[in-house]
């Protein structure tokens, strides 16, 4: 697939206009996936993908499995490069590549993925994970998860209905939120939209949160939940606190759909 863009559009009065596009091709690497080495022990668990500047269907999607014991990451790899450049698309992947990893520092893991490297019309901005799929354990009442999510751009989906979770952190700089959400008993979960994206947030009948805070402009928000006069929902001893918050970014901040 090739992409246009725009590289000048100098407006003259009493002059020509020129407009000089290029032509850049997608340069693809599909399914690289990694699994960490040790099984989840209950330790945080925090996932940060920068993303490209360009993304198509791209993002974060987060999945908790009941059946998994390791976390695991599948993602595809985007350079932007002239077509004849081709060879230097393949060395900025080369180099998204070694920013793909999980790590761990004690119990702690951490999945990362950055930007490459310049090369030739291959930048480094146009460059990365653009779709990173991370797989994770459920969780229980023993060991819930505490999750932390990063997503530099494209869509965040975050598939966690069947997880026990005490702590969740998640934060959108370009992309709206799509969550299903577990209503684990003290669960503290916090979910922002840094430049006015959407967030549609999922959760299952009968639960509860001593704290409900939805953070839009007033004509932005729907919740199909009223909230007490202590601003809770429903019956004590559910979740702690969830907190949904769409930042405004030029004017307006996004919609946010709590149902």
């Amino acid at each position: 697939m090739k992409l246009r863009f725009l590289l000048a559009f100098l407006p003259c009065i009493g002059c020509s206009t020129t407009i000089d596009l290029a032509v850049k091709a997608r340069d693809v690497q599909e399914n690289l996936t990694y699994s960490d080495d040790l099984d989840w022990t209950g330790g945080t668990i925090k996932i940060q993908n920068e993303g490209t500047r360009v993304s198509i269907n791209g993002g974060v999607r987060v999945i908790a499995d009941g059946n998994a014991t390791r976390v695991s990451a599948t993602a595809r790899l985007v350079a932007l490069v002239l077509p004849e450049e081709k060879s230097n698309g393949d060395l900025t992947l080369n180099d998204v590549q070694d920013t793909f990893r999980i790590t761990r520092s004690g119990d702690d893991i951490v999945v990362t993925c950055g930007h490459g490297k310049t090369h030739g019309s291959s930048l480094a901005a146009d460059s990365g994970c653009e779709l990173i799929t991370v797989t994770i354990p459920a969780g229980n009442a023993t060991t819930p998860l505490d999750l932390t999510v990063v997503s530099g751009s494209g869509g965040m989906s975050l598939e966690l209905a069947g997880a026990t979770m005490k702590k969740l952190v998640t934060s959108a700089d370009v992309g709206n939120t799509n969550a299903q959400l577990p209503a684990t008993a003290g669960g503290d979960y916090t979910l922002v939209s840094e430049e006015a994206g959407d967030l549609d947030v999922a959760m299952p009948a009968g639960w509860s949160a001593d704290v409900v805070k939805l953070e839009a402009d007033a004509d932005a928000i729907t919740s199909a939940f009223p909230l007490t006069a202590t601003g809770g929902y429903g019956a004590a001893g559910g979740l702690a606190s969830l907190t949904i918050t769409s930042r405004e970014f030029a004017g307006s901040t996004g919609n946010i759909d709590l149902h």
